[in-house]
C-alpha cells in the first residue's frame, strides 16, 4: 500500500481521476467486470458497485468509509466481503488503494482509486460476435389471443406472477416464461438491481415494447431484442442514481473533522 496521506475532502483528490464522464467510468468499469480473468463473486461485484457509486463527485475516485458502502449496499454486503473485493480488485489492477490518515494521525478511510481498463495498443484481428441464440418460442398471433392455460401457480417462485401472465399471453409455453425472466435477472445484475421491487415493473415495459416491435416486423429474436431494451432501460436508471448521487453530495460543516487546523 503506498504511503499514507491525509484524509480531506473528495475534491482535493481530483488529480487521482482517469476519466473524463461517469459515461466513461461505468464503461471501463463494465469492461473489467466482464473479463473472466477478474474472478469477482457475485457479493463480490455488488461491493464494488456500491463503492462504485461514491466515485462520482470526482469520477473514479471514492473515499467512502467501510460503513457507508455496506450502507448503500443495503445488507447484502458483510465487512469482510468488502474487504476480499478490495484485494481482488487490487490484485486485477482495477483500483489502487491508499492508505489517508486524519490530521491527527488517526487512521482513515482509505482512498480508493479506479483504474481504465487496459487497451492494447496493437489492434486484433476483428471478433466475431456471437449472437444470442435464437429461441425456438414463436409468439401467437397478437390477433387470436385467447385465455391461455398455463398454471401460474406452478410457476418458478423466482418468477413475478405478473410478469409470468403477460409473457405468457404470447407466449404460453412455460420454459418461454423462464428464459424471459433469466434475461431479466442477467441484465439487473449488471446493475445490481436484481433485488429492487420495481423491477417487475420495469420488465414488463420492456416487454411490451418487444411485443409491439415484434408486431411491426422489426424484431427477429425476441428473447435478444427484450434483452436489449431492459438493459437499456436499466443503465439509463442507473445513471440517474449516480448523478442524483453526485448532486446530494455536500461540502462538510465547517465543524466537521476535515476542516481543522
Amino acid at each position: 500500500m503506498a504511503k499514507a496521506m491525509v484524509n480531506d475532502h473528495v475534491d482535493s483528490f481530483k488529480r487521482y481521476s482517469q476519466f473524463d464522464s461517469v459515461k466513461e467510468f461505468n464503461a471501463h468499469l463494465n469492461s473489467w467486470l466482464s473479463d473472466p480473468a477478474v474472478k469477482l463473486g457475485k457479493k463480490e461485484v455488488i461491493g464494488l458497485k456500491a463503492l462504485s457509486r461514491y466515485a462520482v463527485k470526482v469520477i473514479g475516485v471514492a473515499n467512502a468509509n467501510v460503513a457507508t458502502v455496506l450502507k448503500t449496499a443495503q445488507g447484502q454486503l458483510s465487512r469482510a466481503t468488502y474487504k476480499r473485493m478490495i484485494q481482488k480488485a487490487k490484485a486485477a489492477g482495477m483500483v489502487t488503494v491508499y492508505g489517508t490518515v486524519r490530521k491527527s494521525g488517526a487512521q482513515s478511510s482509505n482512498l480508493v482509486v479506479f483504474n481504465p481498463y487496459p487497451v492494447q495498443n496493437e489492434p486484433g484481428p476483428p471478433v466475431k460476435m456471437t449472437p444470442h441464440k435464437q429461441s425456438s418460442f414463436k409468439p401467437k398471433d397478437p390477433k387470436k389471443i385467447v385465455k391461455n392455460n398455463v398454471r401460474h401457480d406452478k410457476m418458478s417462485p423466482a418468477v413475478p406472477e405478473r410478469f409470468s401472465k403477460v409473457v405468457s399471453s404470447f407466449y404460453p409455453e412455460q420454459g418461454a416464461v423462464k428464459e424471459f425472466w433469466s434475461m431479466t435477472t442477467r441484465a439487473a445484475w449488471r446493475y445490481c438491481f436484481e433485488h429492487c421491487d420495481w423491477l417487475t415493473d420495469e420488465a414488463v415495459l420492456a416487454f411490451k415494447e418487444m411485443i409491439s416491435r415484434l408486431k411491426q416486423k422489426k424484431v427477429n429474436n425476441p428473447v435478444a431484442y427484450y434483452f436489449g431494451i431492459l438493459i437499456k432501460m436499466l443503465e439509463q436508471k442507473y445513471y440517474e442514481d449516480l448523478n442524483r448521487l453526485a448532486d446530494n453530495i455536500t461540502e462538510p460543516s465547517k465543524g466537521h473533522w476535515l476542516h481543522a487546523n
